[in-house]
């Protein structure tokens, strides 16, 4: 996986953060972060936030992920989370990830979100890739 974050980072965005960990043995699992490690570029995005740490204060869990969110919503920073659609691994959480932390700032229709998978392909690599609307 630290080939495709470095991917990630040289050819989108250095401003990642990864939300989870995954663990490929005895059987695949994925799982949020829950320790402080993933708040680190949070933090270094925000000068308050940062000087806040540096003078050795405790940052409270609401600030950060407030923080987050508003980096997420400018798009300078972005999350990276992890999943099987094949085997349902991690979608749930991607679902809810996309409906709770991303939001339009357009008016919203009272449907809930939904999206088909329209195409399939495959990629030189062999990769599935799965186009939804």
């Amino acid at each position: 996986l630290s080939t495709v974050y470095q991917d990630i980072k040289e050819k989108l965005s250095a401003e990642i953060v990864i939300k989870q960990k995954v663990e490929l043995y005895p059987n695949m699992c994925v799982t949020n972060f829950t320790e402080s490690e993933q708040w680190d570029t949070v933090i270094e995005g925000n000068d308050d936030l940062l000087e806040k740490y540096m003078s050795g204060k405790s940052l409270e869990a609401l600030e950060l992920e407030q923080e987050e969110s508003i980096r997420f919503q400018n798009c300078s920073l972005f999350p990276v989370y992890h999943g099987s659609a094949k085997n349902n691994i991690g979608i749930d959480n991607l679902i809810e990830v996309i409906t709770n932390k991303f939001y339009s700032s357009t008016h919203r229709g009272q449907s809930e979100l939904c999206g088909k998978v329209f195409k399939i392909e495959y990629s030189e690599k062999r990769q599935r890739l799965a186009y939804i609307r």
